[in-house]
């Protein structure tokens, strides 16, 4: 009614009736709750002729009081938002946030994270991280072209594969045991993904996080395997020599040691290879 009324400017209550499809019986109770509400002006004079207040006037005073409604609620959550951090940092403790990813999202964020470092990448990825990184590789050509330090952890089982082949020339890459893809972006931000799901957790600006991951990549990277002349050969053929790399690493030096305390004018590491089961 009060939608006709306002269409229709003053009118009738028969018209009302009319316009806005009431039955006449029950267009009066409706006009008078229109008044009661301050909707409505209603003559005494018959016929009885109804004219609309203009919405402005009508609601400004409710929609006023609903403003300052709000603006109280809003004001005491903030009070109790300022009492519950202060009580955290008074108890030593502060809040931080993250952002899950769905693994649909991960590859553009990758990319935009990649596209923003300012002076450095570190990344330690197994398979599943290798590939993302590798679809990246446009984004990765970039920031070589501005010098920024770019590390890469694989496990000796991704080296020859065809992601790693996409990985472009002046990542540095060495290798080790890789137990989680995590992507290190100038020291304070930091992409982890899971290599169940392909979902991915994002931390910004988290200090002790970021800290933590970037010294343990540091210890990674000291004790990695170097792998730049590897790059070329097929994947069985690196397999082999990191193979050999290893077995040298872990028993050479006392099989060096055992040959020349026997008088040995030489130390045959063919030999000690084919004990080993390298032909």
């Amino acid at each position: 009614a009060y939608v006709t009324l306002i269409t229709k400017g003053t009118i009738s209550a028969s018209d009302v009736a009319f316009y806005a499809e009431l039955p006449r019986t029950k267009v009066y109770p409706v006009l008078l709750k229109l008044q009661q509400k301050k909707l409505a002006i209603i003559s005494k004079s018959k016929p009885v002729m109804c004219t609309a207040i203009a919405p402005e006037d009508a609601f400004d005073e409710i929609v006023h009081e609903q403003i300052s409604k709000v603006d109280a609620m809003n004001t005491l959550v903030s009070k109790m938002k300022r009492i519950s951090e202060d009580g955290k940092k008074a108890r030593g403790a502060e809040e931080k946030r993250y952002f899950h990813l769905s693994a649909n999202y991960v590859p553009n964020r990758m990319r935009t994270m990649i596209d923003g470092a300012k002076s450095s990448i570190h990344i330690t990825a197994d398979s599943w991280g290798l590939s993302i990184l590798a679809d990246c590789k446009e984004e990765l050509l970039s920031v070589l072209r501005r010098d920024l330090d770019v590390r890469l952890i694989v496990p000796v089982s991704v080296i020859g594969s065809e992601s790693f082949r996409n990985i472009p020339d002046g990542v540095k890459i060495r290798s080790s045991e890789v137990v989680q893809n995590c992507f290190i972006f100038d020291d304070t931000e930091l992409l982890i993904v899971d290599n169940n799901n392909g979902r991915s957790a994002v931390f910004s600006g988290t200090d002790i996080l970021s800290a933590c991951q970037s010294r343990l990549f540091l210890q990674l990277w000291r004790d990695a395997l170097k792998i730049d002349n590897l790059s070329e050969m097929t994947k069985s053929q690196a397999l082999e020599v990191c193979k050999i790399i290893n077995i040298i690493n872990e028993n050479g030096l006392g099989f060096a040691l055992h040959s020349i305390l026997n008088s040995k004018k030489y130390v045959d590491f063919t030999k000690f290879l084919d004990k080993s089961g390298i032909s």
